[in-house]
């Protein structure tokens, strides 16, 4: 599972199986709060500044993800 992915299920608090990597974040159920959270976390795990308007931007995880990792590649 990715970060996002594992952060993401300990948010909402399921099994991190349950969490699609397609699924949009509406879908899953996250809204504005939970996202806050779930980047915050991931802020402090990946070292990088995250902008919370990645949640529409890039509306799964697979999207969000590819674009972290080229943040991080930077």
């Amino acid at each position: 599972a990715t970060l996002l992915q594992a952060e993401i299920a300990a948010e909402l608090k399921v099994p991190v199986n349950t969490i699609g990597m397609d699924t949009s974040f509406t879908e899953l159920g996250l809204d504005s709060l939970n996202c806050i959270y779930v980047l915050h976390n991931v802020e402090q795990r990946t070292g990088l500044p995250l902008n919370p308007s990645l949640f529409w931007d890039f509306p799964t995880i697979r999207s969000m993800a590819e674009h972290v990792v080229q943040l991080h590649q930077k």
